[in-house]
């Protein structure tokens, strides 16, 4: 009779194998040229009077001057800026092959509460001075997606706020058609955007980033702030202005805890092989004495 550790150590070995197989196939969810930009369109970029911006700000067509920040650097259809499109592509690619999750309504008002998820929803709208708390519930790298097939509307001076959370934290707004940031909002998190996104006067994405294949508009005295994101209230801050906690396996965007193992060689993978059939081998026979 085939005892219970045996199948637990085959369980155990066949769960290594499993997650030596995924991590050589994850890839961040947001590609190392995509990441180093604050920005990137893949049309053009515009501004407005007064606009600050932290960070890399790349595009295709063309970069309207401005008074952009000593911290900020021009990049005009490099090869960094086509592949960081491309690794745009992917990216909303994978969000949109999660699962569905919440089905979110169209219209949110006062103040509202996100746990870590998959929120989904036809387009989304926020009446003007709501508030959109995402509650980490003291996780180490939690994500939140939200899912919209056509536009993401903020009315002027909503406030989009961290709790709980720590600092591979990932926010990722993936809509199908444009971003509009009202007048003086507060966005966190990093918009990926098919349409174009338009900021307008006086809003701030004090922690995040702002992607369109189309073209983006910031208003004046508006601002985009990447990089180090610190830490407010019983928020950690955020390492990887909250594009962390996900990576693409096999097309689908996964939480990184399942790729966190570290890289096997050729040579592990194959002793591990080896000592697997060994065991099955060594099992068999002592089967049959028996």
């Amino acid at each position: 009779m085939v005892s219970k550790s045996f199948y637990r150590t085959l369980l155990a070995l066949a769960f290594s194998l499993s997650l030596f197989s995924i991590h050589a196939f994850a890839i961040p969810l947001i590609g190392d040229d995509l990441a180093s930009f604050s920005i990137l369109s893949g049309g053009y970029i515009s501004y407005g009077a007064e606009t600050s911006v932290n960070g890399s700000i790349g595009a295709i067509s063309y970069i309207t001057p401005g008074n952009l920040g000593p911290s900020s650097s021009l990049y005009l259809n490099t090869p960094s800026v086509t592949s960081g499109l491309a690794e745009l592509l992917d990216a909303k690619s994978a969000l949109n092959n999660m699962v569905a999750g919440a089905l979110l309504s169209t219209t949110l008002s006062g103040n509202n509460t996100f746990t870590p998820g998959v929120y989904s929803a036809s387009d989304l709208t926020t009446a003007a001075g709501s508030l959109l708390t995402l509650d980490g519930n003291g996780e180490v790298n939690p994500y939140w997606v939200f899912n919209i097939v056509t536009y993401l509307s903020l009315g002027e001076a909503t406030q989009i706020h961290i709790i709980n959370a720590g600092s591979n934290s990932g926010v990722f707004w993936n809509t199908g058609g444009y971003a509009s940031l009202g007048a003086n909002s507060s966005f966190l998190g990093t918009l990926l955007s098919s349409g174009y996104i338009s900021e307008g006067a006086g809003a701030s994405i004090p922690c995040g980033s702002a992607y369109s294949l189309s073209y983006v508009s910031v208003g004046a005295g508006a601002t985009v702030g990447s990089g180090i994101c610190e830490s407010i209230g019983s928020w950690a801050g955020s390492i990887t202005s909250l594009s962390g906690s996900l990576d693409i396996i096999n097309g689908v965007a996964f939480s990184s805890i399942f790729s966190a193992v570290p890289e096997a060689d050729t040579s592990a993978m194959l002793l591990m092989g080896v000592s697997f059939m060994g065991l099955i081998a060594r099992r068999r026979k002592t089967l049959k004495l028996n």
